[in-house]
């Protein structure tokens, strides 16, 4: 339980943590440097110094049994936190890194759970921050505009059409997530979730595969099709072939709206990650204009570009992300 104590406890306004699991991991990391029993060890009376902390309250950290409360500050974590981190970067020995890492991952995970339960994500917030996305009207409109479910079509190395799921889902605080769902045979495709936003005239991704620690990104843009609206740009992420970066384009055709977000489409089951395409025909019964998304995806560069790809300028409209589609009201 989060609350805030009388200000003789724990300082004026002082946030603190009712929560027995944190407060023991929390002790366990002051333990772990204190009695590693080699020459990196960190001795108590050094503890205030290296971790901010005063005497007291590192004491009551080590001695928690004797203090009868599982109360903790959320100055004090954050300080043990950020100490134990320094100190597991440097320690020669892979044993006591990997445990106080542990020890202080599994504190910010249960914190991020806090805070998300009270309706804050602080990745998003960073993002916002750090971004400077605060223009909360160009990102309520771009999830009112692109909110919903994409058949999200590209070509592997040999010509293969592969599509795979995308969802963006309607926001619920600053920013939309997305989730995008690959089953190709012969691939390590993962599943990679993460945020997506308005920035300018473009539309940007960032997300983390689930099978590694790398970020993948995407930078799109709008293309109107008939009453909807589609993305279509460039993802960075890191090749099948060799592990190394590798760009490529994208093209994401919307076929549900927001409401239909993470929810079955069996309609469009077998198409996803179903098989590496071959023919159009394939396709053609679910996107009628596979052909003419096929002929964006292979454009040549010409030769103002001959070392980078780039989004075909046939998809460029005069609609950008400041003006809002037919039925969509951007007040």
């Amino acid at each position: 339980m989060l609350e805030e104590e009388d200000a003789q406890a724990t300082g004026a306004g002082e946030v603190t943590i009712d929560d027995k699991s944190l407060m023991g991991l929390t002790t366990r990391i002051l333990k772990a440097v204190n009695s590693t029993g080699d020459k990196n060890r960190v001795k108590k009376d050094d503890l205030p110094g290296l971790t901010g902390l005063t005497r007291a309250q590192v004491n009551a950290i080590l001695n928690p049994d004797s203090q009868r409360s599982t109360k903790i500050s959320l100055e004090s974590i954050a300080k043990v936190v950020d100490f134990g981190q320094k100190f597991a970067g440097k320690h020669p020995d892979e044993g006591v890194r990997n445990q106080v890492s542990t020890y202080c991952s599994v504190i910010t995970q249960r914190l991020h759970g806090y805070l998300e339960r009270g309706g804050l994500n602080p990745t998003e917030l960073a993002f916002v921050v750090n971004l400077q996305l605060d223009d909360d009207h160009k990102q309520r409109h771009f999830s009112e505009r692109h909110a919903g479910v994409y058949a999200l079509v590209r070509l592997d190395r040999e010509g293969h059409i592969l599509i795979s799921r995308l969802d963006i889902f309607p926001r619920v605080n600053r920013l939309c997530r997305f989730a995008t769902d690959s089953k190709h045979p012969g691939t390590r495709e993962p599943t990679v979730e993460g945020f997506v936003f308005a920035v300018d005239d473009v539309v940007q991704a960032v997300g983390r595969p689930d099978n590694s620690g790398r970020l993948r990104t995407s930078i799109l843009r709008s293309r109107r099709h008939e009453a909807s609206w589609d993305l279509m740009g460039l993802r960075l992420g890191t090749s099948d072939y060799d592990g190394g970066p590798y760009a490529y384009r994208i093209y994401c055709r919307r076929i549900a709206g927001g409401e239909h977000a993470g929810k079955e489409l069996p309609d469009w089951a077998k198409l996803f990650g179903a098989r590496k395409f071959e023919a159009i025909e394939d396709i053609e019964q679910r996107i009628q204009d596979i052909g003419e998304i096929l002929k964006l995806l292979k454009e040549e560069e010409d030769e103002d570009t001959p070392w980078g790809i780039r989004i075909p300028t046939g998809i460029m409209s005069d609609d950008t992300m400041g003006t809002a589609p037919a039925g969509i009201d951007e007040d």
